[in-house]
């Protein structure tokens, strides 16, 4: 199984959300298996971060928390170009469109069937739809 960097950023949120329901008694090996899982993306998306925290400082930028890209320096009154902002855009779009998660986390993140986590969890079409890397019909 192959994912993007970009699909595991675009699928956190619902991760998240799975993980975060409370998993039945005698349950144990889908909730270590999704934790792992968990744990793994989280690991991947934090590389991901670091490469985009990389590339803003080649720029003399950095990125508020809510995504909005202002210079390094401050005091700097002249605006960011937006042709530069696209241009910034795209390279991080190719990345993570163009690397994929690490071996290790693909050796652990087999896909669950959707018979395995039904009778567990309370999962939603918008889960089903961005999970299809970990969610499998068969």
């Amino acid at each position: 199984m192959k994912v993007t960097l970009k699909t595991l950023q675009e699928s956190y949120k619902q991760l998240t959300l799975l993980c975060s329901q409370e998993i039945p008694k005698g349950q144990g090996k889908i909730a270590y298996k999704l934790g792992r899982i968990k744990a793994d993306v989280d690991k991947e998306i934090r590389g991901f971060n670091t490469e985009i925290e990389r590339i803003c400082k080649q720029y003399d930028w950095r990125l508020k928390p809510n995504g909005e890209v202002v210079w390094l320096d401050e005091t700097r009154e002249d605006k960011i170009k937006p042709e530069d902002i696209d241009l910034f855009n795209k390279e991080i779009n190719q990345i993570g469109e163009d690397t994929f998660a690490n071996e290790p986390f693909l050796d652990r993140a087999t896909p669950f069937t959707l018979e395995e986590l039904d009778p567990v969890f309370a999962l939603t079409g918008e889960m089903c739809a961005v999970l299809g890397w970990l969610i499998v019909d068969k």
